[in-house]
């Protein structure tokens, strides 16, 4: 199995592997590569970075990783739907209907993530409690806060919340303040924001692997004088943290009674349509 690789290269695969085993679900390449950081198996180098993606290739061309673990969230195939008949529609129908539910929440909450790639992680958690996920991919352009603003201010007697992930860098600490203060003076919305990750605080409690902030960031002199000089991507936090910080943030505005009534409003529609449809086949 290890024939004309170093010992290294097949103690990183075993590495690999027994992180791999602390998480559910898929991780991406720079996940893995960020946990290995914080494990001080390998330094924070691009070159170290490059090293842990040729590694997983080739790992699990073999069958030393299961490539089922690994995933790309950035090149996503877009499918089309169709069904076999009538009846594999129906039972499609009676899998994904959902009765909509946050609407009877008290407050109007999105759940914005700075990188795209992590979108992936964090939309079964914001299918869950039915809210909005939007991946703002750096500084929102216009037309994407107007969206927003559409979106959060649809219910004047909901306040707006965005519950915000995002790097710990100079930039990753401007984008949020800086859509909030557009929202508000571009489209007049006064929204909520509650950033939960990255901290200063969750940097130092997960002893997470940081890099030096760009030297031509504008924002970057103010940053390290409240912060020193480091920079941390989100993609470092482990993942099952991640995702409890997104349902921590969530759940900051939830209203759990609420919640349950909607759900047996819920099965008493799916009992009706499963009804429905029996006549109907």
């Amino acid at each position: 199995m290890g024939r004309g690789r170093s010992a290294e290269t097949l103690a990183l695969v075993e590495t690999v592997n027994r992180i791999l085993a602390e998480y559910a679900g898929e991780l991406t390449v720079r996940q893995v590569y960020y946990q290995l950081v914080a494990r001080q198996v390998i330094p924070n180098l691009p070159r170290e970075y490059k090293r842990v993606s040729r590694v997983l290739t080739e790992a699990r061309r073999r069958g030393e990783v299961d490539p089922d673990r690994i995933t790309d969230r950035l090149r996503r195939a877009i499918p089309t739907h169709a069904w076999g008949g009538l009846r594999s529609y129906f039972e499609t129908v009676l899998r994904s209907y959902r009765r909509e539910k946050w609407s009877s929440q008290p407050f109007n909450v999105e759940l914005w993530v700075e990188k795209d790639a992590l979108a992936g992680v964090l939309e079964p958690i914001a299918r869950d409690y039915e809210v909005t996920l939007f991946p703002c991919r750096g500084f929102g352009s216009y037309s994407s806060l107007r969206d927003a603003a559409r979106r959060l201010g649809a219910d004047p007697d909901r306040p707006p919340v965005v519950v915000y992930m995002g790097d710990f860098d100079p930039s990753g600490e401007a984008i949020p303040r800086a859509a909030v203060s557009k929202l508000r003076e571009d489209h007049g919305l006064d929204v909520d924001l509650r950033v939960v990750a990255l901290t200063a605080d969750q940097v130092d409690r997960y002893n997470l692997p940081h890099d030096f902030t760009k030297p031509g960031d504008s924002r970057s002199r103010g940053f390290v004088e409240r912060h020193g000089d480091r920079a941390v991507e989100l993609d470092a936090l482990p993942p099952d943290v991640l995702v409890q910080l997104a349902r921590d943030g969530i759940e900051a505005f939830w209203d759990v009674t609420q919640f349950a009534r909607e759900q047996e409003r819920e099965a008493e529609d799916l009992a009706d349509l499963r009804a429905r449809l029996a006549e109907a086949s």
